[in-house]
């Protein structure tokens, strides 16, 4: 079962590679990763501004953003704490960003998408790692941990 929390970092830069291996430290230890395994505050603090916490509710389904970083409020330009992910998402491509978060809701396994595209015109391209968080009681998966860099700042323009 642990198997599927396994990742392919490639084309992924360094911070995301150490977001990477803080989630995956307890099924390093045979358990699979939950919220309460995490605080990122002390433990991994530079990284907050790149980091989302996203609730899942069930019946019916929808996906709250429960805490956003400063990266995703700068990216986006706006902050979505605590709006449903259907109303609006900070991926130009809202369908596809909602399929990535629901498969890995469905199935329990991470995704990583390199070279996104942004809404905001100061990012050109960036990299982006969705990591599920389980429920100890039934393993089925509960909030999702997203985690973003940017690859590319876009040029700036002369004036």
């Amino acid at each position: 079962m642990l198997d599927r929390l396994c990742l392919d970092l490639e084309g992924l830069g360094p911070d995301l590679h150490e977001i990477y291996a803080y989630w995956r430290r307890p099924a390093d230890a045979g358990r699979l990763p939950t919220r309460r395994d995490f605080d990122p505050v002390i433990e991994i603090p530079r990284q907050l501004h790149r980091l989302a916490l996203i609730d899942v509710v069930r019946d019916p389904f929808d996906l709250r953003y429960r805490l956003v970083g400063t990266l995703l409020v700068e990216i986006g330009g706006k902050d979505l704490t605590g709006r449903s992910l259907f109303d609006e998402t900070y991926s130009p491509d809202q369908a596809a960003t909602l399929e990535d978060y629901r498969t890995t809701v469905e199935t329990g396994v991470p995704i990583a998408r390199t070279d996104l595209k942004a809404h905001n015109s100061k990012v050109a391209r960036g990299n982006r790692m969705v990591l599920p968080l389980f429920e100890p009681a039934t393993d089925s998966v509960n909030m999702l941990l997203i985690a973003v860099e940017i690859v590319e700042s876009a040029p700036k323009s002369r004036r």
